[in-house]
């Protein structure tokens, strides 16, 4: 691989389950590596990957684990001279959701709420008594504040 030039797009890392999304503007070969892989790659040896000749765009990818990863696109064996390719990463999929039991109905409250007096004067008259030691009528100290 030394010498022939490829596109390199690397992420420190990619969940399992997350979809690496390529599109080219002609067939490329496209390969999905870990560090190592890629190391071998680049230097000429012998690596594995996931992908390879990709002839329709947009081509999708699963990543197998998660890590990182480095994707590349190059030319090598094909006739073509030049590619452009964009990548976008698409998170995986939400486990599946599970639906919580039924709730019982006894445990729905049938109270009353408690009532929380909120300080306000209610009343619109003046509340009087007699006080029966002299006749007189005055206001009563507990509804009002003084004059």
């Amino acid at each position: 691989m030394s010498g022939l030039p490829f596109t390199k797009h690397h992420w420190n890392r990619l969940d399992k389950g997350a979809t690496v999304v390529v599109t080219l503007t002609t067939a490329a070969n496209v390969r999905l590596m870990d560090s190592s892989n890629f190391t071998s790659y680049k230097n000429g040896r012998p690596h594995k990957h996931f992908g390879g000749l990709v002839k329709t765009s947009p081509f999708r990818l699963t990543v197998p684990r998660s890590g990182s990863w480095y994707l590349t696109v190059d030319l090598m064996g094909l006739r073509a001279t030049n590619v452009r390719s964009s990548v976008a990463v698409e998170p995986p999929a939400l486990p599946v959701a599970k639906s919580s039991p039924p709730q019982s109905l006894s445990r729905i409250r049938h109270e009353r709420p408690p009532v929380v007096p909120d300080n306000r004067r209610r009343d619109l008259l003046p509340v009087r008594r007699l006080d029966p030691a002299d006749g007189e009528t005055r206001r009563d100290p507990r509804h009002h504040p003084p004059l």
